[in-house]
């Protein structure tokens, strides 16, 4: 539906990127430029998250172990399948940032994941840290909440809590949630 979701769980992650617990989460199904969050956040800003048993069947057997992609995305050759669903996470050269996900690396995460997959049946999100450009990626809930304010996102899920942005109510004034809901993880 082209709508987004600010995910703050759990410890921080190290690294380069962001690796689940911060991060916002988004269909890669058409097109990334939709809703408020893509007037700050371009569709380069995002990359594939896929289970590791999903991953050839997305991506070209290029040598690449899934496993060693569990820490930072790759740049890799989609299969055709993929372009096809999912155009906005070509980047350069013909090749999508790809990271990978087992139920052990992030247990929630992965859940989510596989609930996205049930409903489209495409095992793949289109997932960027959790940030606004040109700073840090967000650490406490103080500065969750202002960047996911600020982003603009539809959603905001903190732990197992999930709320609703005003853009998300403009979009749709008869909720199918409460503004704060239990999510069930």
């Amino acid at each position: 539906e082209g709508r987004s979701v600010a995910r703050f769980d759990r410890r921080t992650e190290l690294g380069n990127s962001s690796l689940g617990n911060r991060s916002i989460l988004r269909s890669p199904l058409g097109p990334l430029r939709r809703g408020q969050v893509s007037f700050v956040l371009a569709p380069n800003y995002y990359h594939a998250l896929v289970p590791v048993d999903a991953f050839l069947t997305l991506f070209e057997d290029e040598g690449v172990a899934p496993e060693n992609l569990l820490a930072s995305p790759m740049p890799v050759t989609p299969r055709p399948r993929l372009l096809e669903q999912c155009p906005d996470l070509l980047g350069p050269r013909g090749r999508v940032k790809v990271q990978t996900l087992t139920v052990e690396s992030n247990p929630r995460l992965f859940k989510v994941l596989r609930e996205f997959e049930l409903w489209t049946g495409v095992p793949c999100l289109a997932v960027a840290p959790f940030r606004l450009p040109d700073e840090p990626l967000v650490s406490t809930p103080t500065h969750a909440l202002r960047t996911f304010r600020l982003l603009g996102a539809d959603f905001a899920a903190f732990g197992s809590f999930l709320a609703r942005g005003p853009v998300a109510e403009e979009r749709d004034p008869t909720p199918k949630i409460p503004t704060a809901a239990r999510l069930v993880v």
